[in-house]
């Protein structure tokens, strides 16, 4: 399986570029935003690598993973943006009324304007389906190889955060839930200390030995190196 990372946005976010096969990919956590002039870096490599976006799905609706979706939409239309229903009132249209009051604390004045008119999520995701029922492609294929990947209700971070899970591969795609020798604020709007801590004793009980791809800093560790 391939997987591009992205560094995007003013906490340089892992965006993840996704390989469903050799042409169709999805989109993890857009944060490019024209505050670090990054707004079109995935959409330019989808373009010039000739490849076909399926949709994009956010890991939770905090203000630094969801600004790259505007331009997303904009550039390649009739594609879905999924989030978990617990975090959709921090997405599209809402989220800056929503998000900026804790926001403007800990990022420059500027960057309200990428919050603003962002695209509404199409999709709520609940936990426990897998992508195919996300994107539902008309390929056979593609819908076979989006099957593969589960959607987690992981808790925490934010009262919807989610990680997929790819049981084919043993990857695991973990927000802001998991990360190399450490795990997710729950400080911030939506955190819960306590639905972390089960969050967390799930995925290391289930996926000890997948390969992690998180939100922010290293990307690619073994979960079992987090021991």
């Amino acid at each position: 399986m391939e997987i591009k990372v992205f560094n995007t946005g003013i906490y340089s976010v892992n965006t993840l570029l996704v390989h469903i096969d050799e042409k169709n990919v999805f989109v993890v956590d857009p944060a490019g935003c024209i505050e670090t002039q990054d707004e079109k870096i995935v959409s330019d490599y989808i373009k010039q690598n000739s490849l076909s976006l399926s949709g994009i799905l956010l890991t939770h609706g905090h203000f630094d993973h969801i600004t790259g979706t505007k331009i997303l939409k904009q550039d390649f239309g009739n594609i879905k943006i999924a989030c978990h229903k617990d975090d959709f009132s921090m997405c599209g249209r809402n989220a800056f009324s929503v998000q900026w009051p804790f926001v403007s604390g800990c990022a420059p004045v500027s960057f309200s304007s990428a919050l603003k008119n962002l695209p509404d999520p199409d999709v709520i995701l609940k936990g426990g389906e897998t992508l195919d029922l996300v994107f539902q492609s008309e390929s056979e294929n593609i819908s076979a190889l989006l099957k593969n990947w589960l959607v987690i209700s992981t808790p925490g971070h934010t009262e919807g955060s989610v990680c997929f899970y790819n049981k084919k591969e043993n990857v695991l795609i973990s927000g802001d839930t998991v990360f190399y020798h450490s795990y997710g604020r729950t400080d911030l709007p939506g955190g819960n200390q306590n639905k972390m801590n089960k969050s967390l004793t799930y995925i290391y009980r289930n996926f000890p030995e997948s390969k992690v791809y998180p939100g922010h800093d290293v990307v690619g560790f073994f979960l079992s190196e987090n021991e």
